[in-house]
């Protein structure tokens, strides 16, 4: 499993936006974006930063 760094920016209601970054497991970077997406109603500019 692999650590993914990844930035983005999420809102709870579309409007306002705010930026984060955190780290998550998983075995591919389609499931690290996927986890990262659960997290909040809306989320945009996803990059993955780095992977260890």
């Amino acid at each position: 499993m692999k650590t993914y760094n990844i930035s983005f920016k999420y809102s709870k209601d579309g409007k306002g936006w705010n930026g984060m970054t955190v780290s998550v497991k998983a075995e591919s970077d389609y499931s690290a974006i996927k986890q990262v997406e659960s997290r909040y109603p809306f989320v945009k500019d996803i990059k993955i930063l780095s992977v260890r």
